[in-house]
């Protein structure tokens, strides 16, 4: 069986209004934008895959840093200042939602960005 990734990327705005029917995008949304991420769980690492090529990830940040390499920093150092886009990219909606509620303590809406990815089997 082939499978394949597809990217749902959500302005904060959308989120509570999500049904089936959303229109799906690609990183190319971003394209050239520098991109922090946020969660580098499964959704994080594909994340960080589908922005890499088209944009300079500046940060990657995660409640578990110290699990991860130095690259992934603590979500208490994240500086706004240092992207234009900063991606959530956490699986649990409700530990997402809280996330959210934090990040926008300091960021502006419109900068954060929430993903959903599904798997999609193509039809054969």
């Amino acid at each position: 069986m082939v499978c394949f990734f597809c990217c749902r990327v959500l302005c904060t705005e959308q989120l509570d209004n999500i049904n089936d029917n959303d229109y799906l995008y690609s990183s190319d949304v971003l394209e050239g934008e520098k991109i922090a991420i946020y969660g580098f769980g499964p959704y994080g690492k594909l994340a960080f895959l589908d922005f890499l090529s088209k944009n300079k990830i500046t940060a990657i940040y995660d409640q578990n840093f110290s699990s991860f390499n130095k690259n992934v920093r603590s979500p208490e150092l994240i500086d706004p200042t240092q992207f234009d886009y900063i991606i959530l990219s956490v699986m649990n909606k409700k530990a997402a939602q809280q996330i959210r509620f934090f990040l926008e303590k300091n960021i502006d809406k419109q900068k954060i960005i929430s993903i959903e990815y599904s798997i999609k089997s193509p039809i054969l």
